[in-house]
């Protein structure tokens, strides 16, 4: 629930469903982890893009990750909201950057530009 005025600050894993021509049309999740789906789902980007307009809201704010694979940080908020913004290119580089085992960490999102 989002209440009039509320920000909700969301973090995705995200893919591009092209790269995946097998998938069906109704199918725009990948797990990770078969027994925990809370270890990592992630989600079709392209999905994702349509999700908010259909729910009546709007993405405000998008930081794309600093390494290609992890999470996006995304503002959705009610259309009074401010703007909608379109999806970055994903061109963040590719590397290899683990959390310790067992942690939890946060995206911040930042200072608004």
């Amino acid at each position: 629930m989002l209440s009039p005025g509320g920000v909700a600050i969301t973090t995705w894993f995200l893919f591009d469903k092209r790269e995946f021509p097998m998938m069906q049309w109704f199918q725009n999740m990948l797990f990770v982890n078969e027994f925990d789906q809370t270890n990592a789902a992630l989600f079709a980007r392209a999905w994702l893009v349509d999700l908010p307009r259909h729910l009546g809201l709007r993405m405000t704010r998008i930081v794309p990750p600093a390494i290609r694979g992890f999470q996006w940080a995304i503002e959705i908020r009610m259309p009074t909201g401010g703007p909608h913004v379109d999806f970055p290119e994903d061109r963040p580089p590719y590397g290899l950057a683990r959390p310790a085992a067992g942690t939890l960490y946060r995206v911040k999102l930042g200072p608004r530009p």
